[in-house]
């Protein structure tokens, strides 16, 4: 969403919805707002955490380390490993995600990644669908980059 007084959060909840998506964070926000623009189509959008705007750091990338390990980080770790973070209790790695609307982007400095080309064209080849051209990817991104 481009201004978050677009965004409508209600409890007064539908005894049905067209879809269900569970998680706010960049591909659920994305999900949700491209399918809530058909018409006649019932779309919500749950999340654990609260609206990033809460929260004083949240504006400001270069607080990113003042988000972590809070109520809008779910504060997971990996599970132990045998050949990496041997230095580390455990053998665990902190791995910090978002639990806010907006998710993960929100404490990683709202930083925006795209596959590349090749990637893209290793996913598709990978689900048996047609190898996208270069020039089939630029809409899907001008729309994501609208979209954010």
């Amino acid at each position: 969403w481009s201004n978050l007084e677009d965004v409508n959060v209600t409890i007064n909840l539908e005894a049905s919805y067209d879809y269900v998506i569970v998680g706010s964070g960049s591909a659920g926000s994305i999900l949700a707002s491209r399918l809530s623009e058909r018409e006649n189509v019932t779309v919500l959008l749950l999340e654990a955490g609260g609206q990033f705007n809460e929260y004083k750091y949240s504006h400001v990338p270069g607080f990113m380390a003042e988000m972590l390990r809070t109520d809008m980080d779910w504060g997971f770790y990996t599970e132990p490993q045998s050949t990496s973070t041997l230095g580390m209790n455990d053998k665990k790695a902190y791995w910090p995600r978002g639990k806010t609307l907006g998710g993960s982007s929100v404490i990683f400095f709202f930083f925006l990644s795209r596959m590349t080309y090749s990637k893209y064209r290793q996913e598709v080849t990978a689900v048996g669908r047609l190898i996208l051209r270069k020039i089939d990817l630029i809409p899907i991104w001008l729309i994501r980059m609208k979209v954010l």
